[in-house]
């Protein structure tokens, strides 16, 4: 089953991961003369959407159409029907992203931090190296993801034990960063 998070947005740009049942995609959709652009890695679509009625839309993706509708899940939540496939639809501030890349609210308070790329991105810059203590909130690290750079903070007061990356490594969706103890 396809899975879509909708990771974080802005005026701009709207930020969607994909995950079917063995990869993840990450996509940056940007409003367009008469639709939309939307970048895959280094890709780049142009999309034509119309809506139909309130629960549905047709898209025109590389000239080729794609009707989609809205459902109510049984569960609460919302699923799409896109060309008869369910596709579940979970919108993610960036916020609960960054929560759930430490592994969630137990990992906060005790134990091994494994701090984690929240997307696709390049490392720039450590700002603390291994052994130094980093306050709550404290800044980690520095990850460029989707144009935009973000300092990656400590969930609690720690020490770094270990920095699994260097500065211009290209990382995944996921991928260990660091270790904070």
């Amino acid at each position: 089953m396809l899975h879509v998070r909708v990771v974080s947005g802005t005026d701009l740009a709207v930020y969607i991961a994909i995950t079917t049942d063995d990869e993840q995609h990450h996509l940056e959709v940007s409003k367009a003369d008469g639709g939309y652009l939307v970048n895959v890695g280094e890709r780049q679509l142009f999309v034509d959407a119309a809506r139909c009625d309130e629960h549905g839309a047709s898209l025109i993706i590389d000239d080729a159409v794609f009707d989609v509708a809205r459902e109510i899940a049984s569960a609460g939540g919302e699923r799409y029907l896109v060309r008869g496939d369910a596709v579940g639809v979970e919108v993610v501030d960036a916020r609960e992203l960054r929560r759930r890349t430490v592994g969630g609210a137990a990992a906060l308070n005790e134990g091994v931090i494994e701090l984690r790329a929240p997307l696709p991105g390049k490392v720039v810059a450590w700002l603390v190296g291994e052994g130094d203590a980093v306050d709550a909130s404290g800044g980690v690290v520095v990850v460029e993801a989707m144009k935009m750079e973000n300092e990656l903070r400590a969930p609690r007061a720690s020490v770094v034990k270990e920095i699994c990356v260097s500065p211009g490594d290209a990382v995944e969706g996921g991928a260990l960063l660091c270790v904070l103890e």
